[in-house]
């Protein structure tokens, strides 16, 4: 992409520099999209972590700033839920989903995002932060412009905390509520574990009693 297809805009008073040019074609192709989202993200957009001595932790995105990139690469077109929050005896666990119009085929295609933080004084406060660390794990998965490859060489989780809870058994029981055929959901039954077996076998019979 060359420099002439960037402009400068301010948006909350962070100046980005974004691939618009692309973004303006009403009959943007695949080619064109992929270079959109797997561009870097520009120093403005990043934000740094950094421990009391001043030794860089981690990079990330702040919220505010994906979500004016979420409206503005897929024209509006964007959904977010936390679909799940638990609390452990030592930290919150939450899973989101991000929801957004693929600008070239139209369809609409999802993204997880899980998160874990440890407890603070107030449980009630820190669950704003756990949605706003749900949805920057869920953004990265789209491409380098929302952070994906900010951390490659460090531990990609800002915070996290350990706990009996599997997030990998979150994933797979979204995945089989969300099944939209029997052959979709017949793939989640290799290695299924025993407590996700019952949920398994309900939504097999909505397809069968259909």
């Amino acid at each position: 992409m060359t420099r002439k297809e960037y402009e400068l805009f301010i948006y909350g008073g962070i100046i980005l520099e974004m691939p618009d040019a692309k973004l303006k074609n009403e009959n943007m192709n695949f080619e064109e999209y992929l270079e959109i989202i797997n561009s870097e993200p520009s120093a403005s957009m990043v934000c740094e972590h950094r421990n009391p001595n001043g030794d860089l932790e981690y990079r990330y995105i702040r919220k505010s700033v994906l979500q004016s990139e979420l409206n503005r690469i897929y024209r509006g077109h964007v959904r977010w839920e936390m679909i799940r929050d638990t609390v452990a005896s030592n930290g919150l666990y939450g899973t989101g989903k991000l929801e957004v119009k693929h600008p070239v085929s139209g369809d609409w295609i999802y993204f997880t995002g899980v998160a874990s933080l440890p407890h603070e004084r107030s449980m009630r406060l820190n669950y704003p932060k756990l949605e706003a660390h749900c949805m920057i794990n869920a953004c990265k998965k789209i491409g380098a412009w929302f952070g994906q490859r900010l951390n490659i060489d460090e531990d990609d989780e800002m915070e996290v905390v350990s706990d009996s809870i599997n997030i990998a058994d979150e994933k797979l029981e979204i995945l089989i509520e969300e099944a939209s055929t029997l052959e979709q959901l017949s793939q989640y039954k290799k290695n299924l574990p025993s407590h996700l077996k019952v949920k398994y076998m309900a939504k097999l019979k909505t397809f069968i009693e259909k």
